[in-house]
Order: structure tokens, then C-alpha cells, then sequence
């Protein structure tokens, strides 16, 4: 599990009136630090996960087969999987989710500190 736990006197600061490239170069600052980032966006357009991807961050494709349908309109359909996405499967419990986060959060860093020491 996470060691962060959110308290009433610690809530979520929003990054919402940040744009999507500043709010982007900051998660990668502290991936590179070493620390666990989610960065959510509405990913419903190629363009965003490529640039996600350029910049040397992770897409990572939540699949859940048994959930309720969606609006079929072409921006609902998500965005292709690339072979270097990572896909979480969730067909349990929130815990179960929470703990393979966790285990992407792992492969992430450790994504990331292969690549750093290879550029050394």
C-alpha cells in the first residue's frame, strides 16, 4: 500500500488551472525523484498519450471487462495500447487495485532509473 494517507487537513492540491504540459513536466520531476505520480487527463485523443510519451512518461491502460458500458462516441473508445504502455488490470477489490498500483508504481521507477543509468 501507499505511504501517503490523505487527511481532511491534507487535501489533494488541484492542478486543474495548471496546463496539461506544466502539470506533465512536473510529474516526470518527481519521477525522476523517484516518487509515485499519477497524472490523469482526459485520455481520449492519440496526440495526448504520444506526447505523455515523448516526454518520457507511462500510459498505463486500466482495463475493467465487467463495467457498465459508456457513451460509444469515438472520444469514449480510449487510446491504442503502445508496447511500452503498461496495462493494470482491475476485476477485484479496491485493496487488490491499490496493490497493483503499487507494483506499477515499482516498474515505473524502475523503468525510469534503467534509463537513467543507461544515459550515463
Amino acid at each position: 500500500m501507499s505511504n501517503v494517507a490523505l487527511t481532511p487537513q491534507s487535501p489533494i492540491p488541484s492542478l486543474a488551472s495548471q496546463p496539461f504540459a506544466a502539470r506533465l513536466q512536473r510529474a516526470l520531476h518527481h519521477l525522476r525523484l523517484g516518487r509515485p505520480v499519477i497524472l490523469m487527463d482526459d485520455f481520449d485523443r492519440e496526440n495526448e498519450a504520444d506526447l505523455i510519451r515523448r516526454r518520457g512518461g507511462t500510459v498505463i491502460h486500466i482495463l475493467r471487462p465487467n463495467a457498465l458500458a459508456v457513451n460509444p462516441h469515438i472520444s469514449e473508445a480510449g487510446i491504442a495500447a503502445n508496447s511500452a504502455d503498461l496495462t493494470l488490470p482491475n476485476y477485484g477489490t479496491v485493496e487488490d487495485f491499490l496493490r497493483s498500483l503499487d507494483e506499477v508504481f515499482l516498474m515505473i521507477r524502475e523503468r525510469h532509473q534503467r534509463a537513467e543509468q543507461q544515459s550515463a
